[in-house]
Parts: C-alpha cells; structure tokens; sequence
C-alpha cells in the first residue's frame, strides 16, 4: 500500500490504522519514508464485512498533514465445482461482483503433498474450468484487493471441497 500528497514531506513515517467494521483496532503500522506501508490481512476477522483504514494527523514543521480514513468493502466467497466433460468445472460465488471476474482459480492435486495442476481465469460470472487430472484435488482462489470504482474491496480466498476421480480415458 502507499500513501500520497502532494508534499513529501506527509508521507513519511505516518501511523495508520486497520480497524474492523465495528471500529476494533486489527493492526497498527507506520509508513516509511517513502509513504510505503505494509498491513497484514491475515488478522482480519472472519466474519468482517467492512474495514476502515486511517491514517492520523501529522504536524511537519509549520505544516498540518491531515488525518484521512477510506473504508473498505470484505466479501464473503464459496468456491464449487468439480470434474465434468473432461475438465474440472466450477464457479467462485462472491457476495460482491467486483470479486467474482478475473480471479486466478488454481488446481493442486492434494493426495499427498500439495502438485500444482493448472489454473484458469474466472469470467464475469465466476466460472472456471481447467483440464482435468487423476487423483484428489481442490481448487484455490487466492485473496486479492480490487481497486474499483467504489474503492477498494477484499476478495477473500476460498478453497474448494476436495474431489477425487480416476485418470480421464484416454
């Protein structure tokens, strides 16, 4: 993440704050230099909804560098699917559009230690399909934050339920 401003001088060493939708403090950081910052989404409570992050007021020599907040939307996503026609088929359901196209879905083959597979790009809709593999595997969308028209938004990671099936015929 980076801060901006027109004076340099605002971004440096700027404590900000990421706070669930209820105003709980989720973690508590300073930006470099630079205005770079780095805020772990691992703490994020499960069930947020919503996540405020602020940075607070700094006074620089003569100058007042305003405190500024941007509230963030948090969806809730499932990821289904299976084998069908000779491929693994599915779609990532988000409770936020902005979350459901474009997402990298990744297929491991999980019988032993986790193989990487494929992956395959959602479209508009959510839905995925890669070639399909033998043994069991699961599919994987990574959490990503979109930047969009309505601000940011967290698109949470989702795992699929494992499917297993023979080799497919050749």
């Amino acid at each position: 993440m980076q801060l901006s401003s027109d004076f340099k001088g605002c971004l440096r060493e700027r404590t900000v704050t990421f706070a669930d939708g209820a105003g709980a403090v989720i973690e508590t950081t300073t930006s470099d230099r630079a205005g770079a910052l780095a805020l772990s989404l691992e703490a994020m409570p499960a069930g947020a909804s919503g996540l405020r992050i602020t940075v607070t007021e700094l006074r620089f020599g003569s100058r007042v560098c305003e405190a500024a907040a941007v509230d963030v939307a948090v969806d809730e996503v499932t990821l289904s699917g299976g084998p069908s026609n000779g491929a693994f088929r599915g779609v990532l359901f988000s409770s936020l559009e902005a979350c459901e196209p474009d997402r990298v879905i990744s297929l491991y083959e999980i019988s032993a230690d986790p193989v990487f597979v494929g992956f395959d790009l959602t479209d508009a809709a959510g839905a995925w399909a890669i070639a399909q593999a033998g043994g069991t595997c699961e599919a994987r969308a990574d959490r990503v934050i979109v930047d969009g028209p309505d601000g940011l938004t967290v698109c949470r990671a989702a795992v699929s339920p494992a499917w297993s099936f023979e080799d497919p015929p050749e």
